[in-house]
């Protein structure tokens, strides 16, 4: 995501919750390489869906960053220390 590319992924959560269809990427079968293939291709053939894709998945990359992680298991400890 945070290399401008679009995402190919599963339709599957968390997944599709982080890559959303036709937003940031596109979904692919579980286990079937000739519909990632297809997929992939189609992005290839389309430059212009391929950079909308990966610009708005460059923009949501952000937030799923380890330092997004971490920041938010911080969060959650220190509200958990103030309760103690």
């Amino acid at each position: 995501m945070a290399r401008w590319v679009p995402v190919v992924t599963l339709d599957i959560p968390p997944l599709n919750d982080i890559v959303r269809l036709d937003q940031e990427g596109r979904f692919c079968k579980e286990n079937d390489p000739e519909d990632l293939a297809r997929v992939v291709a189609g992005l290839a053939d389309d430059r212009a869906t391929c950079r909308r894709l990966g610009e708005a998945a460059r923009a949501r990359a952000p937030r799923y960053s380890w330092a997004a992680h971490a920041a938010e298991i911080e969060r959650i400890l220190e509200g958990l220390v103030r309760r103690s």
